[in-house]
């Protein structure tokens, strides 16, 4: 099989998007309390209660679902968001570079960098460290 050569233009033009969205969330002021973020994670062990049955459960959160934020503290970075189930998810440290307003401009960003990897200490998501060089 041969190998493509040239310029895949489709491919590109999203990167230039992405890229875009990026440097515009940068400058955009902090996501606020009633604004709905997506962030480029996948979030692991949400707790849910089920008011009806009173079942616990946990569920995984795919990267760039909706979430709602219910309060949010940029300069002590932490956020409390309701996700579409109507659990909290709480927030700390640096979000801000994988948070997005729209579910396009999150899965741009994931495509382009991946998603964040993610610590989660009781029910407090942070974005871990990554290891040097990657």
């Amino acid at each position: 099989m041969g190998r493509k050569t040239g310029c895949d233009f489709r491919r590109a033009a999203a990167c230039l998007a992405a890229a875009g969205a990026i440097v515009a969330a940068a400058a955009a002021p902090a996501p606020g309390k009633g604004d709905a973020v997506y962030v480029a994670a996948t979030l692991k062990g949400i707790r849910h209660h089920d008011r009806v049955s009173g079942a616990k459960t946990s569920y995984d959160m795919a990267a760039c679902e909706k979430l709602v934020l219910k309060n949010a503290n940029a300069q002590k970075r932490s956020w409390v968001a309701v996700d579409l189930m109507g659990n909290e998810v709480r927030l700390q440290g640096t979000w801000e570079p994988w948070m997005f307003r729209n579910k396009e401009d999150c899965r741009n960003g994931v495509a382009i960098r991946g998603e964040a990897a993610v610590a989660k200490s009781g029910e407090v998501f942070t974005v871990a460290p990554t290891p040097q060089g990657k």
